[in-house]
């Protein structure tokens, strides 16, 4: 026997080897994935309800959300190249209504107040914090700073 013969043995170890080396090499197990950890707290002292929507697209429903007083949501997005970054606007919206760019939120529909995605601090729908894991929490304040709809806020 020469030195490039293999016996079938030693031909099915190398070859189960080889399998395993590439598994553990190759595959997704190796892609860098981000997981994003949204939450959302009602601190407010009032229940909410959240309305989000894209205000240029009127015949789709708005997704909503209720939120009890005292009570917190949280959603977890895990994104692998080649799909692109998490931000907050994705936490308001649901499977089929993936895009969102406008939320309003209801305070036991006695006051509300709308949110235009953009980068300002005290907005839910803020875009400038890459952060993997935020958490929003509507207060007292945000309340008292709502707009009052006597009653007739939906």
């Amino acid at each position: 026997m020469n030195c490039l013969t293999i016996g079938p043995i030693k031909m099915k170890k190398a070859i189960v080897a080889l399998t395993a080396i590439l598994m553990f090499n190759c595959g997704p197990d190796q892609i860098e994935c981000t997981l994003y950890t949204y939450t959302i707290r009602n601190e407010s002292g009032k229940n909410i309800t959240i309305k989000a929507y894209r205000i240029n697209r009127p015949d789709i429903a708005p997704v909503i959300t209720n939120l009890a007083i005292g009570e917190k949501l949280t959603k977890n997005y895990r994104s692998c190249p080649p799909s692109g970054n998490y931000n907050f606007t994705d936490f308001y919206a649901d499977r089929n209504t993936r895009i969102i760019d406008s939320i309003t939120v209801i305070y036991e529909n006695s006051k509300f107040r709308g949110f235009r995605e953009d980068c300002s601090d005290r907005n839910p729908l803020s875009f400038c914090d890459y952060s993997t894991e935020v958490t929003f929490t509507f207060t007292a304040q945000d309340y008292e700073n709502a707009q009052d709809c006597n009653g007739k806020c939906n």
